[in-house]
């Protein structure tokens, strides 16, 4: 079973949000990564489960210069 980046979850989420299916989810999406049928119906099932199905943003690291 392949690994689930944060990118993939993005992915599986805007697929969930579209309206497709776990079987459509799989073979649309871009890039194989030998996911089993079960591990995505896992992780759409965590995906639906979220009150506000809202993506968390990465923190960008800033750093600023004095001028």
């Amino acid at each position: 079973m392949g690994k689930l980046s944060y990118d993939d979850k993005q992915h599986i989420q805007t697929f969930r949000e579209q309206g497709l299916g776990v079987k459509a989810i799989i073979s649309s999406y871009p890039g194989h990564k030998g996911w089993k049928l079960s591990f995505v119906k896992k992780v759409c099932s965590r995906v639906d489960s979220t009150v506000n199905n809202v993506i968390s943003i990465k923190p960008i690291l800033c750093i600023f210069i004095p001028c």
